[in-house]
């Protein structure tokens, strides 16, 4: 029996190691380990243990494919079982989410590759790290921290990473996003990656309303889902909950400037002391969104021969000056009205004669083709809600070219 003594002083213990049958000439494999009479299966020992223990012994095979010993992953050493060279990638994808609405996003993934060349058993590494490596994830935006999910893909190799998110307002927002390793690791096992971040980009949109009076095979249909989904109408709710948009209805000259105001992102206004219009007080639906158009430039509403103006906001808006709405909202683009008339009915006479022939020209507004084959503009019939959507919505992509 080769027998060896280690002493860890005079008040921390003595250790007697054994392994009987061990020659310097003959190969021996281990068969079992006992500590102190006690079955140990894990290739290493605690230095504590060494101290509070008496007598480590050996038994010894020559043939090794007749032990087992040491040979399960959860008997390594854990600094070596532990995957401790990890490389992780975090990915992230744009998210679209609801204003308002719970919405269940994913937010892209953790892949986790391990530099080491030989992986444990008969399974390679990759494997195994998504199970060997649980991750902790969170997502801050605007100061606010949103929990999230991770979730080992079906092969094992990444994390997806998945949130609920709940933002008020529409627009777009960044988030960062962070991962690092979860869980309590095992004893002596390093930390196996650093935390990564990465950032996140959130487009929060409109709640997409429906409005039971308008079909989808509807002329405008299009551009009215598009007023929805920006923000820019809500329409009016009915009784049961639902919704109606009215497309053939008028549109009066405050809701006029409600939908120009949304239009533009919503600005801060300054509100004045006083209404710069005598038929508007700040007790007036729409009252921020008037003032705006006025300090805008966008309407000057009518004077009144003393100084005062007039704004009628509960006035159906005309053809002309929806024209000259738009012109001014654009800033005035630099055009040179045509000699000749595109529409039969608006001369270089008519009002807004400017700004109709300008709206032509960007094919904002085409007019109607009457039977004779030429195009009336109707410059004071009052513009419909549906009209009015299709106005805004070719306006809206002018503006993004």
């Amino acid at each position: 029996m080769q027998e060896a003594v280690v002493s860890f002083g005079d008040d921390s213990g003595h250790l007697t190691i054994a392994a009987e049958g061990a020659t310097e000439r003959t190969p021996s494999y281990i068969a079992s380990v006992a500590l102190d009479g006690e079955d140990h299966s894990a290739t290493w020992v605690d230095v504590e243990d060494l101290r509070a223990a008496g007598d480590l012994t050996f038994d010894l095979v020559q043939d090794r494919t007749t032990t087992s010993w040491g040979k399960a992953e959860a008997d390594r050493l854990p600094s070596v079982a532990w995957p401790d060279r990890v490389a992780p990638e975090l990915t992230t994808v744009e998210v679209a989410a609801t204003a308002g609405v719970a919405s269940p996003v994913t937010l892209g993934s953790l892949a986790l590759t391990d530099d080491r060349p030989d992986a444990p058993g008969d399974v390679p590494v990759d494997e195994l790290l998504a199970r060997d490596v649980p991750v902790s994830a969170s997502l801050e935006i605007d100061g606010a921290t949103v929990p999230v999910e991770a979730t080992a893909t079906d092969d094992g190799t990444a994390w997806e990473l998945a949130a609920v998110l709940d933002l008020p307002e529409t627009g777009t927002v960044t988030g960062t996003l962070t991962v690092a390793p979860a869980g309590e690791r095992p004893r002596f096992a390093p930390e196996p990656f650093a935390p990564v971040t990465a950032e996140v980009t959130v487009q929060v949109r409109q709640v997409p309303l429906e409005f039971v009076d308008v079909a989808p095979d509807q002329q405008f249909a299009a551009d009215i889902a598009w007023l929805a989904e920006r923000g820019i109408t809500t329409g009016w709710e009915n009784p049961d909950g639902t919704r109606e948009f009215r497309p053939l209805t008028p549109i009066a000259r405050d809701a006029m400037a409600a939908f120009l105001y949304r239009l533009a992102g919503r600005p801060e206004v300054a509100l004045p002391p006083a209404s710069p219009f005598t038929d508007v007080t700040p007790e007036n639906q729409f009252y921020t969104e008037i003032v705006w158009l006025s300090q805008a430039g966008i309407s000057t509403g009518w004077g009144s021969g003393d100084g005062t103006a007039e704004f009628r906001p509960l006035e159906p808006i005309g053809r002309d000056a929806m024209a000259a709405f738009l012109y001014r909202m654009a800033q005035e683009p630099d055009t040179t009205p045509p000699a000749v008339s595109p529409f039969t009915d608006v001369t270089p006479q008519t009002q807004f004669y400017r700004e109709i022939t300008w709206l032509h020209g960007t094919e904002i507004a085409t007019g109607w083709v009457g039977n004779d084959g030429t195009a009336l503009y109707r410059p004071t019939s009052p513009i419909n809600r549906d009209a009015m959507a299709a106005f805004l919505h070719r306006f809206d992509e002018r503006e993004q070219r």
